[in-house]
């Protein structure tokens, strides 16, 4: 996509303003619809200097949307997030690693399975989709481009141009039920007006066992990115600490509406009944990636 039709939908994207309307001192978050009928996950935001933060970016036909997004902001990264290894998270990167003229990527922050337990407990399950085959792609890109990657760890915190990031959870190795979600990263991103809360794709198994660790003080947020596309994530409890306004909800409309073909409600997955949740504990409105690209300022 060309560089001017890129700004314009940055421009033009629907839009919520959280308390933090009357000020300019805080970041933008966008955001970004999926390119392929996949679910995904990614988020941009740019800081009150403009610096760029990249969180996740989708599959592998994500990748052109997303490069052009980030080429009409300037076409450098200051920090890209991966929150865990799975192919609708980390392959977009991938991808456009591989492409002429990348944008400048100065960092990766992550937190890193080892080879050999990707191996033995996630690749079984997903044989066309192997975590350790992303890891793989990541490691090579970052290393062809000199790209540092940062393996975090628990508790670790940080400052990106005036927005603090605080790590609650790394990877779990002990949790082997679903468990590349399981080990994803969650951290909360902050400044003085507003706060996010990701969780990547964390099932219930992690995010009981944040809800009993100290950092658990550290979950309430204004806004919180719901875990595995917004079914069979966290659970209610969790989601009750977290004490969100608003919900990010990275999940295309067949997922929305669990809808496999024949009508809302006639697929598996349980996307009903964690909206039902999210409307109990009093989420004032849900920001879904199908409705296309959002803005958050």
């Amino acid at each position: 996509m060309r560089y001017a039709v890129m700004t314009a939908l940055l421009l033009g994207a629907s839009q919520i303003t959280t308390p933090a309307e009357e000020s300019p001192d805080t970041f933008t978050l966008w955001q970004l619809p999926e390119q392929t009928p996949t679910q995904m996950m990614s988020y941009v935001i740019q800081t009150i200097n403009g610096q760029v933060i990249v969180i996740d970016g989708g599959n592998t036909g994500d990748a052109a949307y997303l490069k052009g997004f980030i080429a009409a902001l300037g076409n450098k990264v200051d920090v890209w997030f991966i929150s865990h290894m799975h192919l609708d998270h980390v392959d977009a990167l991938n991808e456009i690693m591989t492409h002429q003229n990348p944008p400048k990527i100065l960092e990766v922050v992550t937190t890193l399975p080892e080879m050999a337990w990707l191996e033995e407990h996630c690749n079984i399950d997903r044989p066309g989709a192997r975590a350790s085959d992303s890891k793989a792609g990541l490691l090579e890109g970052t290393s062809k481009l000199g790209i540092p990657i940062r393996d975090v760890v628990l508790g670790e915190e940080f400052e990106i141009d005036g927005i603090q990031v605080k790590v609650l959870g790394i990877i779990n190795p002990e949790i082997t039920a679903n468990a590349v979600n399981n080990s994803s990263l969650v951290w909360r991103m902050w400044d003085d007006h507003k706060s996010v809360l990701f969780t990547g794709d964390i099932g219930a198994e992690a995010g009981d066992k944040l809800l009993d660790t100290p950092y658990a003080e550290y979950l309430p947020s204004d806004i919180v990115q719901m875990s595995h596309h917004g079914q069979v994530g966290a659970s209610k409890e969790f989601y009750a600490k977290v004490n969100a306004r608003y919900a990010l909800w990275p999940t295309p409309d067949w997922l929305w509406f669990v809808d496999n073909g024949g009508g809302v409600g006639s697929g598996p997955w349980q996307t009903l009944e964690v909206r039902e949740w999210m409307e109990a504990l009093g989420i004032e409105e849900n920001f879904v990636s199908k409705d296309g690209l959002h803005k958050i300022r």
